[in-house]
């Protein structure tokens, strides 16, 4: 496994990656090519695929959820913009405000930040790492808890949480 640093900006904006390939045949003919190429800076997430909160009684709290993000890409330090959709139900929806998040573990309900919709996208200033040791991925949790409503609402939910990969 290796890990590239990207050339077209940072600390080698001044720099590119050469390679260089020699060969040779049984009769000694020999050939020489080298090609100069720019490493782009990728700013990309791995996010784990599902919340789930379980089943919760009407007004109540759920249990905490733990969402892996991992850089992915070769920028020195990714931040999260956080967006999403309320809960569609079977019957009735859970609106945002009762979707809620926190950079830390173990925070209350009223300590934690609710999920906004995707026009106003919350940027999380995570500033998750590159990779920088084989085997070893870069992450950072984000702990979630769901509110539900007291009434009006029966069966399965559904939504959609986004998560975009930006450069701190």
């Amino acid at each position: 496994q290796f890990f590239a640093d990207p050339t077209d900006a940072g600390s080698y904006s001044a720099q590119n990656w050469v390679a260089r390939i020699y060969a040779e045949d049984e009769a000694r003919a020999s050939g020489t090519l080298t090609a100069t190429t720019e490493v782009n800076t990728l700013t990309a997430l791995l996010v784990g695929a599902t919340i789930d909160f379980g089943s919760i009684d009407l007004g109540s709290t759920s249990a905490e959820q733990t969402l892996v993000v991992t850089n992915s890409g070769n920028n020195n330090t990714t931040d999260v913009r956080l967006s999403g959709t309320t809960l569609a139900c079977t019957v009735g929806t859970i609106p945002l405000v009762n979707i809620k998040y926190s950079l830390v573990a173990g925070n209350v309900l009223g300590d934690m930040v609710a999920l906004k919709a995707v026009g106003s996208a919350d940027d999380l200033d995570m500033d998750i790492a590159k990779a920088s040791v084989a085997g070893t991925a870069s992450t950072e949790n984000l702990y979630w808890k769901l509110l539900m409503p007291s009434s009006g609402l029966d069966g399965a939910c559904v939504g959609t949480v986004t998560a975009v990969a930006i450069s701190s």
